[in-house]
């Protein structure tokens, strides 16, 4: 990712009185390809508001839309990869995952729980010690207002629902998809009425293992933008289980 923050849009790193709320920056190349970056404040749109903005206003239908989430990660030794799942194999992992807690899981949770099983795997094969790994994701309040909000409502609707799992816990599918399930039930209408917002805390932050799922052109198939250590990502590409289910780093033009 180093050679590509150039090409991104990063003068500030924090808002302050008088700033602009986005800034965009337009590279061209020799080859005659175009790269556009946006880089929005986050007290004005979270991910949902910015990539619906990005969809709707800035891009055609044809263009790429990729690595959204990259300028808020600066840590050096982090690495990432695209990881693609096709609707096939994600009906595949849906079977597998399906129980009597959760008839019917969806194909986020699926796709989630496969990716935290290997790269738990991926830090047990690299220390040596298979640790507790809490996990979160984060959550669309929009839809669960009532009424709901517009996809399109600008500002900040997202709440994190954070999952533990433990060493001594089954990792199969079906049982980290129940454990996420239980968490996201958990916040619904009166959860969202209730919800206080605190705005005081100005730490920088940055995450540096991240998941970004994003639909396929195709609709039902997802792809993965996952970011970690160096060297987990090393371990992590060469899992035979996720191999089975995905592809990894394919032509963004066949994604």
């Amino acid at each position: 990712m180093g050679d590509q923050e150039q090409y991104l849009s990063s003068s500030w790193s924090s808002a302050i009185t008088g700033d602009h709320v986005a800034e965009i920056q337009v590279n061209n190349f020799a080859c005659g390809g175009v790269a556009i970056s946006v880089v929005v404040c986050h007290m004005i749109a979270d991910g949902t508001a910015f990539i619906i903005f990005i969809q709707n206003n800035a891009y055609p239908m044809e263009a790429t839309l990729m690595a959204l989430t990259m300028p808020l990660l600066r840590s050096s030794r982090c690495t990432g990869r695209s990881i693609v799942f096709d609707a096939s194999v994600i009906a595949s992992l849906k079977v597998k995952a399906t129980s009597s807690s959760v008839p019917t899981p969806t194909r986020v949770e699926v796709v989630s729980a496969l990716l935290v099983k290997c790269i738990m795997a991926a830090f047990k094969a690299k220390s040596g010690i298979e640790k507790p790994t809490f996990y979160t994701h984060a959550m669309n309040l929009r839809r669960k207002a009532t009424p709901p909000f517009l996809e399109s409502s600008m500002g900040n609707f997202i709440r994190l629902a954070g999952v533990l799992c433990t060493d001594d816990e089954n990792m199969e599918l079906a049982y980290t998809v129940r454990k996420l399930r239980e968490v996201k039930m958990k916040i619904d209408d009166d959860f969202v009425k209730d919800l206080c917002i605190d705005s005081s805390d100005e730490r920088e932050q940055v995450f540096p293992n991240t998941i970004m799922l994003m639909d396929t052109k195709c609709s039902s198939g997802i792809e993965a933008r996952v970011r970690l250590d160096k060297e987990d990502i090393t371990v992590l590409e060469q899992d035979k289980e996720l191999l089975v289910f995905a592809s990894l780093d394919p032509s963004p033009i066949k994604v």
